[in-house]
């Protein structure tokens, strides 16, 4: 349905690697969910992202540092 109204969607939930394979034979390519990790405290989440992006340039523009 969202596909037919032209909307940018994110399935949520996702937990196993049977539901990400049924949402990309379904077109649905953004997700979210346990699959792909727990939730973090916002400390849990800095330290994440600190150790992943050390240079502070993260993928997602909104979490950009300004330069």
């Amino acid at each position: 349905m969202a596909h037919d109204l032209v909307l940018k969607t994110i399935a949520e939930g996702v937990e196993t690697e049977e539901q990400l394979q049924y949402l990309w034979q379904a077109n649905c390519y953004a997700a979210q969910g346990f699959y792909f990790m727990r939730p973090l405290t916002a400390a849990k989440l800095e330290e994440f992202l600190q150790n992943k992006y050390p240079d502070g340039h993260f993928p997602i523009p909104s979490l950009r540092t300004k330069t």
